[in-house]
C-alpha cells in the first residue's frame, strides 16, 4: 500500500497578524510615543515570512474602557469576520485597563479563533496555561490606572485650593483666555444683550428673535438656543466670578461623574473683569429662580402670549394662574376674551379646593393700573415698567395686588 503525506490547508496559509497600539495622550516619552509603535509593529509583522500583514489598530484615548476606542473596536469587528489569527500588542495596560473589558475582550477573541500576545509580559492567550496569570496582570494594570487617576484627583484639588485653573478648552463666548486670565471680547455684547432683555421680563423667543435679527450667534457661528441661553444666564463667569469643581469628580473607569465620591467645591469672587454687573446678575438669578418653580408647577412659559403669565399667583391655594380665552355675545356677534383662571381649578381633583374666580384680562390690568399707576391701555412701556418694578401678581378672591 503506497501512502502519501499531505500538508492541511490551515498549514499552507500564512499566519494573519496585526498589532493594536494605544496611547493615553501624545506627551509620552519618544520611544513610547504612538507613531514609534505603529512603524514598529508594521515593520516586525511584515520581517516575518511565516506572517500575513493585515494592519495596524490604534487608538489615541484613555483604555480604561473599551466603548470609545473605535480602533479597539474595529479590530474586534474584522476579528469576528475571520480577517485575523494573531494580535501583537505591547503589553496588557495597553490592551486594556480594565479587567472586566479585558476579559470581555480576550474571550471573544478567542471565540473568533484569535489569539493575543502580550510583549512585555510574554504571553499569548493561545496558551491554556495563561489564564491565572493575564487575570493577575490585567488587575494590575487596573490598579495602576487607578493609582494614576488618584493621583490627578489629588493635583487638581490642591491646584483649586490655591485659586488655580485652567478654563477647559478655553473657550467661552465674551472671553478670550489671555495669559492665564479670562478677557472679554467682542462677544461681550451679546452676552449683556442677554442678560439685559431677561432682567427687563423677556422670554426665551423674544430674546432669540432680538439676537437672530442682529446676526448674533454664539461660539459655534449658530444661532443662540435656550438651552445655551440658560446656561449663559446661570454661569457666574459672567459676573466675574469662578466655581472650580462643581462636579463630583470623573470615575476612572466609567469616565462619568463618582456621586459617591466627597468634593469640595470654590467659589472665587471678582477672579476677572465681569461682562454684567452684580445687580443685573442677581435680578437674573431671582427670575430664573421664579421661573423654575412655575416650571415645577407645571407653567408653560410663551413670552408672546402675555408679560403675565407665570407672575399671577392664587393666595387661595398657591398655585400659578393660567390664561384661557372664551367666547361672549355681543350685539355684532361673538367674541374672545382673554381671562385668567387658577391652575388647580382646572382639573377635576382639586377643583373644589379653591375658592379664586375667573378674572378677565381687562379686570386684572385695570385694578393694577390704579395700584401701579401705570397706563397699561395707552403706555407701550407699560408692561416694561412693570416687570422691572415686580415680581408678580397675588390675587385673592377678586383682590389683585402688585408685589
Amino acid at each position: 500500500m503506497k501512502v502519501t503525506h499531505i500538508r492541511r490547508s490551515v498549514d499552507l496559509r500564512k499566519k494573519r497578524v496585526a498589532a493594536y497600539c494605544r496611547v493615553s495622550t501624545t506627551m509620552e516619552a519618544q520611544e513610547d510615543s504612538f507613531e514609534l509603535q505603529k512603524r514598529y509593529y508594521e515593520r516586525f509583522i511584515k520581517n516575518n515570512p511565516e506572517w500575513e500583514f493585515v494592519g495596524i489598530y490604534a487608538d489615541e484615548k484613555s483604555g480604561t474602557s473599551s466603548k470609545n476606542r473605535a480602533g479597539f473596536n474595529k479590530m474586534l469587528d474584522d476579528a469576528r469576520v475571520g480577517k485575523i489569527d494573531l494580535i501583537l500588542c505591547k503589553s496588557i495596560s495597553r490592551f486594556a485597563r480594565n479587567i472586566v473589558d479585558s476579559e470581555t475582550a480576550i474571550r471573544k477573541l478567542k471565540g473568533y479563533g484569535t489569539y493575543v500576545e502580550f510583549e512585555r509580559e510574554c504571553i499569548n492567550t493561545g496558551d491554556p496555561s495563561c489564564g491565572m496569570m493575564l487575570a493577575i496582570l490585567s488587575a494590575i494594570a487596573q490598579d495602576e490606572s487607578r493609582s494614576i487617576s488618584e493621583n490627578i484627583k489629588w493635583a487638581n484639588r490642591e491646584r483649586v485650593k490655591r485659586g488655580e485653573y485652567n478654563y477647559g478648552n478655553n473657550r467661552v463666548l465674551g472671553y478670550d483666555w489671555k495669559g492665564g486670565r479670562l478677557v472679554p471680547n467682542e462677544d461681550a455684547q451679546t452676552v449683556k444683550l442677554i442678560f439685559d432683555m431677561f432682567k427687563r421680563g423677556e422670554g426665551f423667543g423674544n430674546i432669540i428673535k432680538k439676537l437672530d435679527e442682529l446676526q448674533l450667534v454664539g461660539l459655534q457661528g449658530k444661532s443662540i438656543h435656550q438651552h445655551a441661553m440658560l446656561y449663559i444666564l446661570t454661569n457666574p463667569i459672567y459676573v466675574g466670578d469662578m466655581e472650580l469643581q462643581k462636579k463630583p469628580p470623573i470615575n476612572f473607569l466609567t469616565k462619568k461623574p463618582d456621586f459617591n465620591e466627597a468634593y469640595e467645591s470654590n467659589y472665587l469672587t471678582n477672579d476677572h473683569e465681569p461682562i454684567v454687573d452684580r445687580e443685573t446678575w442677581d435680578a437674573v438669578q431671582k427670575r430664573i429662580s421664579e421661573r423654575e418653580q412655575g416650571l415645577s408647577k407645571g407653567i408653560r412659559y410663551r413670552s408672546d402670549v402675555s408679560f403675565l403669565s407665570g407672575r399671577i399667583i392664587c393666595q387661595d391655594c398657591g398655585q400659578v394662574f393660567v390664561r384661557r380665552t372664551s367666547m361672549r355675545k355681543g350685539p355684532n356677534g361673538t367674541y374672545s376674551v382673554p381671562s385668567w383662571v387658577c391652575k388647580s381649578k382646572r382639573h377635576k381633583e382639586t377643583s373644589k379646593c379653591c375658592h379664586s374666580h375667573i378674572l378677565t384680562e381687562e379686570y386684572i390690568l385695570e385694578r393694577l393700573s390704579i395700584q401701579t399707576g401705570l397706563g397699561f391701555k395707552n403706555d407701550d412701556q407699560a408692561e416694561e415698567k412693570f416687570m422691572q418694578l415686580y415680581s408678580k401678581v397675588e390675587i385673592d378672591n377678586r383682590d389683585v395686588k402688585a408685589a
